[in-house]
């Protein structure tokens, strides 16, 4: 987009915001999706990174779904990779705090742990050697809390405090003497402030927004510390916020503007609304709205030009894991990726498939950049598609380019690069851009190794609804119809998880579960309280007035059917749909008249509380927006057990195969006994594809270290593998973890 000063005049008339300021330049940036969190998180705490790694962003703690009590994860974002990486985890679980990067370190500070317990703890992470030690913690117990850094040497905290009990909002400052190492008091704010959001530029703190005795304000203070005294700060009141009051926004001082996005407002909705503060006028001006609302984010991270929010709460569960940036840089030279179109997610191998890109000039004067676009084979890394091409682009212009079509191959998983160069460019950040593409048969395998095909996707799977006549009703309702669960016998041992499951407890709500437990508002997995967690539709629904669940047994399955059944307090949305349970191990959901089906819901497997990625989300509350199951839906989830043996295997027989279950060498001990003839012993992977076989050697029982190489030479990548031998008289299998 063209970044232009314009004339004071022409603002006026041209401005689409209010509360634009006088003398005040005009941007014209929009939000840029970066790579998704791996998971959704709010309340967590993100600070930029030194300039000394390429993890350029950071993320610590925060929780995953509202409710649930803070965890310790530490993300590292690569600013040139696009890429999320976990790291060595924080000593203490929190969220509610701050993170402030000093002196190459990142301190994080204060917060909660479980809700409602506070903390004072400092904990300081060095990005370069990936370790945590403990340091000088807070003089109280503090969250919801502002901090910056001031010329690389000292911290200030400031005010703190929220809405709830216990928590009223603070005026005080504390700064960390760099010479003593001890937290001192500095000048307080004029009022109690907490969930604000601050920035500093130079000498000059910015506080704007935030909780105080009274709600939310839009009130905004300019603090000028004294160099000589850094206990010391005047404070002056600037003008407030236009709009609502709000608090908890997300927001950094970016290139010496206090940015503020987002934000809780007083009727509890969360904003997209983004602006920024000049300090020197203390004038307001509007941005492009992020595309999302956004709240509980402690704070943003400020990258050069660009604002970066990972994460937080949007006004309704879940939490998200959108990852977006706004650059504020005015270049005159600057050309960049801004989206890749296609080929993206999952393809047909049958189909062709355009390449194509936005290049966008974000610069003020016309500019002709060079524009690559590169197709690579993950797996072999060969580049299997590349164009090239020119392009005249005059300021603010967007220009898709199509670069040609391809028509991918079966089983492959292809990455995209779209590349631009312009030796001018002053801006690096966006010159390159990361997609992904598959032409895999249904999902890519959960940390289990199950894998999802739907009607909703390029699979070829039918909708195939099982029609429930002469069915049993699913009674005794504990403690009732509403919110209750009915435990129920199964007609055969099913396979869930590596776990064998002879019954089940039914819920009300839409969702079969190995526990007892009854959850009648949905969550994003996973999830530690609903081990072994089948959910069709989890969502409030009630039999209190109307609807019923069926159950029909066959010899080969057992069809669990919610038919008619509403939400609560909405008879009008009667939802009819099926889980079926497979004998193999295999799982269908279908989805027969879905009348509202837009609303909360949470769709997916999970296997005992959901750790190592045991679970697959397919759906939860409208995201992602093409699998909001309807009528005529069907998702089939193939079970990697079920992908061994295959239907109608024969009965486990006198065959034993011993090896570890998980190997991180070269080769894999492997002990065979068997009676009758030698069994081949085959390997596959977690989608149930053959990767490797070999034959045993005569003599039962049967030692060998298998090289751990595929049919054709080549070193097996990590991942979860299933061994299976089998002959005449049966089968064995076994599953493996492989670790490089």
């Amino acid at each position: 987009m063209v970044h232009l000063p314009i004339l004071f005049v022409l603002l006026v008339a041209a401005d689409p915001h209010p509360g634009a300021g006088a003398g005040f330049p005009f941007f014209y940036n929009e939000w840029q999706s970066l790579a998704s969190l791996p998971g959704p998180r709010a309340s967590h705490m993100a600070a930029a990174g030194p300039d000394t790694t390429d993890l350029r962003c950071f993320v610590f703690g925060g929780a995953a779904y509202p409710g649930a009590d803070m965890d310790r994860i530490c993300l590292g974002y690569s600013a040139r990779e696009d890429r999320w990486f976990e790291l060595s985890s924080m000593p203490t679980a929190r969220g509610r705090g701050q993170a402030v990067t000093l002196n190459g370190l990142v301190h994080v500070l204060g917060g909660i742990g479980k809700h409602g317990n506070r903390l004072s703890v400092v904990e300081t992470y060095d990005p370069v050697i990936d370790t945590w030690t403990r340091s000088q913690p807070l003089p109280e117990n503090l969250d919801d809390f502002g901090a910056v850094a001031w010329r690389d040497s000292i911290i200030y905290v400031i005010g703190g405090g929220n809405w709830l009990p216990g928590s009223p909002p603070s005026n005080r400052v504390w700064f960390l003497d760099s010479g003593s190492g001890e937290w001192r008091a500095a000048t307080p704010l004029p009022a109690p402030l907490g969930a604000s959001c601050c920035g500093i530029t130079g000498d000059t703190i910015l506080v704007a927004t935030g909780w105080t005795s009274g709600g939310p304000t839009s009130r905004a203070w300019r603090g000028t510390i004294q160099p000589g005294r850094p206990d010391l700060i005047s404070w002056q009141e600037l003008d407030p916020l236009p709009g609502e009051p709000r608090s908890r926004s997300a927001g950094a001082a970016v290139q010496g503007l206090l940015v503020v996005s987002g934000g809780t407002l007083p009727d509890h909705t969360v904003t997209a609304q983004t602006w920024i503060l000049d300090p020197e006028s203390g004038s307001w001006h509007r941005l492009a709205d992020k595309t999302t609302p956004v709240s509980d984010v402690c704070e943003a991270a400020a990258l050069g030009s660009r604002l970066l929010v990972a994460g937080g709460f949007a006004g309704s569960a879940p939490y998200t894991k959108l990852h977006q940036a706004l650059d504020l840089g005015q270049f005159v030279h600057d050309v960049g990726i801004q989206k890749v179109m296609s080929p993206l997610g999952r393809l047909r191998p049958d189909s062709v498939y355009s390449a194509s890109a936005v290049v966008v000039n974000n610069g003020s004067e016309p500019d002709r950049p060079f524009v690559s676009f590169w197709l690579i084979d993950s797996a072999t890394r060969r580049l299997v598609f590349a164009r090239d091409t020119t392009l005249d682009l005059d300021p603010g212009q967007k220009d898709t380019v199509l670069f040609g079509s391809f028509d991918p191959d079966q089983g492959r998983i292809y990455e995209i690069r779209v590349l631009t160069h312009l030796p001018a460019d002053e801006n690096r950040l966006n010159d390159t851009l990361f997609g992904r593409c598959r032409t895999t048969s249904g999902s890519e395998p959960d940390g289990y190794g199950y894998v999802y095909l739907s009607t909703q996707e390029p699979d070829s799977v039918d909708f195939q609804w099982h029609n429930p006549v002469n069915s049993d009703t699913v009674r005794s309702w504990f403690p009732d119809p509403d919110d209750g669960t009915s435990r129920r016998n199964l007609p055969f041992p099913f396979v869930f998880y590596g776990d064998t499951l002879s019954s089940i407890n039914v819920c009300t709500n839409g969702f079969l579960s190995a526990s007892p437990a009854i959850a009648h508002a949905n969550r994003s997995m996973p999830l530690p309280d609903l081990t072994h967690l089948i959910a069709p539709f989890w969502d409030d629904l009630t039999l209190r007035e109307q609807g019923t669940v069926l159950e029909k047994r066959y010899p080969d399955r057992i069809i669990y059917s919610w038919v008619d059944v509403p939400r609560y307090d909405e008879p009008g949305s009667a939802l009819t749909f099926q889980a079926i349970l497979y004998r193999s191990g295999n799982i269908q959901f279908n989805y027969l008249e879905m009348n509202g089906s837009r609303a909360s819901s949470t769709v997916g497997i999970q296997g005992l509380a959901g750790t190592w990625d045991w679970y697959t989300e397919y759906l939860v509350d409208g995201i992602p927006n093409n699998h909001v199951v309807d009528d005529s839906v069907s998702i089939f989830f193939r079970s990697p057990d079920a992908g061994i043996a295959g239907p109608g295997a024969a009965a486990p027989g006198p065959i034993r195969l011993q090896a570890p279950s998980v190997v991180s060498g070269r080769t894999l001990p492997v002990i065979l006994t068997w009676a009758g003839e030698p069994p081949q012993v085959r390997v596959f992977d977690a989608s149930g594809t053959l990767v490797a076989a070999f034959e045993p050697g005569t003599g039962s029982p049967w030692s060998a270290r298998w090289d751990m190489l595929d049919r054709h030479g080549r070193r097996l990548p990590a991942g979860s593998y299933f061994l299976r031998a089998g002959n005449e008289s049966g089968t064995a299998a076994r599953r493996l973890l492989m670790v490089r």
